[in-house]
């Protein structure tokens, strides 16, 4: 997956050149990734925080445009409703108007969950993840 992350980096990088971006959003809390967001976003752009970083690791940026401009927030979490959300997901889903399976970035079977959160913790492994508990 850390390839994946640094050749969608890169790729950014050569489509934004020197400009940089408004606003990056970063979704995987990988402390790498979260170094290269914060430096695609222009000098007085938004790095917006999703993704958690692993506890105990963290990332070095360059402090000196927060203060002419630059933006740098975590989120502090959904505000959803389960149980009104994830129904609505369904029938987004069923009604074809979203396909979600490509949100998915890993599947493990059940036998192998604390590979998978291993995985997550230390950073290897970030976006979705299954834990396919049916054919296991």
């Amino acid at each position: 997956n850390n390839i994946i992350e640094n050749d969608s980096i890169d790729l950014f990088e050569n489509i934004l050149n020197d400009s940089g971006a408004d606003v990056v959003v970063d979704n995987t809390g990988n402390n790498e990734v979260i170094s290269k967001c914060y430096n695609l976003t222009k000098s007085h752009g938004r790095t917006i925080l999703v993704g958690v970083p692993v506890k105990g690791k963290k990332t070095s940026i360059y402090t000196l445009p927060l203060h002419f401009g630059k933006v740098l927030t975590g989120s502090h979490g959904g505000n959803g409703n389960p149980s009104e959300d994830i129904l609505r997901y369904i029938n987004v889903e069923i009604n074809n108007n979203i396909d979600l399976s490509r949100l998915i970035t890993s599947r493990f079977p059940l036998e192998e969950i604390n590979k998978a959160i291993e995985g997550i913790k230390d950073g290897s492994i970030v976006g979705r993840v299954i834990i396919d508990m049916i054919n296991s």
